[in-house]
């Protein structure tokens, strides 16, 4: 299965190009020009990755970060914007975003973002079954089998 991406970038041309250049690399693209369509796609589509403007019509990019993260809390964000400032780097950084690209973009150095956002994804999904995993183990560790420890391994095991 392709790697999916919701591109959300108010630049029309930029957006196609952008869309352009990641399907011809095998993504699974998804464009929204404005922040409250792109979250609004996210809520059926469910993309790896958002590729999101700092400014769009209406809400920020900061705003795409938060919204994005609620409806999805694995989805990796990465910021793009033609602003130049780094506290909107700092500011997105500390929302959530995994990474942060200045306009005009390279192709090859948002190729580049994107590998070290998938390795990042991949190496937090592999953690967390290893830690679900080592849970369930240990609830295994539990002695006894009595009616009130069974009924009591099984409410544990509902959590996990």
């Amino acid at each position: 299965m392709a790697n999916s991406i919701l591109i959300i970038e108010d630049e029309e041309m930029l957006a196609e190009n952008i869309r352009a250049h990641l399907e011809r690399n095998q993504w699974e693209t998804h464009v929204a020009h404005s922040a409250e369509d792109g979250l609004k796609k996210m809520e059926t589509v469910r993309p790896d990755m958002v590729l999101t403007d700092y400014m769009l019509p209406g809400k920020t990019g900061l705003d795409v970060i938060k919204g994005a993260l609620e409806i999805d809390p694995q989805v990796k964000i990465i910021m793009l914007t033609g602003e130049g400032n780094l506290q909107i780097a700092v500011d997105a950084m500390k929302a959530g975003a995994c990474d942060y690209l200045s306009k005009p973009v390279s192709l090859a150095e948002l190729k580049l973002v994107l590998e070290k956002a998938l390795g990042q994804a991949r190496m937090e999904r592999t953690l967390s079954v290893l830690q679900r995993r080592q849970s369930r183990g240990s609830l295994e560790a539990i002695i006894g089998e009595s009616p009130a420890m069974l009924a009591a391994k099984g409410k544990a095991r509902q959590v996990l």
